[in-house]
């Protein structure tokens, strides 16, 4: 397992700087148009594309075929695709904390409960979206997969319309605290990303390669 994330390190790290130039980008845009979730919500979309491309690279070099002369099961190629996906997602998180953090406190209103909404948001947004495209991926390969990632994209814009609308405010008969709604909704996140696992799993193993 750990040489097959070293494998995938090596690769994001050649071919996928540019998110996290994006990404750099888009957490200082938050912090400047702070009444504009999508700068803060975008860098979910690109750490959730993260496992998606690390596959394509995988099957245009022919990776997968040659993994089958390897000591490597197929559950443990898909699980660590899954686990590059959560080392991502922490990295957003750890860096959108960081950001906002210091923004808050150099504007002298810093908010705990703000900050772990928009924390609690993101890590929802992220392993949801990957959670969906990966189990279609691992079953049709990447190129049948990329119709999937552009109706995700889809989804996903319609659930930051959501979450943004949540953080406005326009759900006055909810008495939940946001904070601890969007805690369920991060848990509920992460128990789908557990099932998307096994499901990734199953097709996989079944897949003619």
């Amino acid at each position: 397992m750990k040489g097959l994330l070293l494998k995938d390190w090596y690769l994001m790290k050649k071919y996928c700087r540019m998110y996290l130039f994006l990404t750099v980008v888009f957490l200082v845009l938050s912090c400047i148009k702070r009444d504009n979730l999508f700068f803060s919500f975008y860098p979910c979309l690109l750490c959730g594309m993260i496992p998606i491309n690390l596959l394509s690279f995988d099957e245009r070099s022919g990776w997968q075929h040659y993994s089958g002369t390897l000591p490597y099961t197929k559950a443990q190629i898909v699980s660590a695709k899954y686990l590059m996906g959560v080392f991502a997602m922490s990295a957003v998180l750890v860096m959108t904390g960081v950001v906002q953090t210091v923004w808050m406190c150099l504007e002298g209103a810093f908010q705990p409960e703000q900050l772990a909404a928009v924390l609690f948001a993101i890590f929802f947004l992220s392993l949801f979206f990957s959670a969906v495209c990966l189990p279609l991926i691992f079953r049709f390969g990447t190129e049948k997969g990329r119709v999937v990632s552009l109706v995700m994209v889809c989804l996903f814009f319609g659930g930051l319309s959501f979450v943004t609308t949540l953080f406005a405010g326009n759900f006055p008969d909810v008495s939940i605290p946001l904070e601890l709604l969007l805690a369920g909704l991060a848990l509920f996140g992460a128990g789908v990303y557990a099932l998307s696992w096994r499901l990734s799993v199953a097709f996989y193993q079944k897949r003619e390669l």
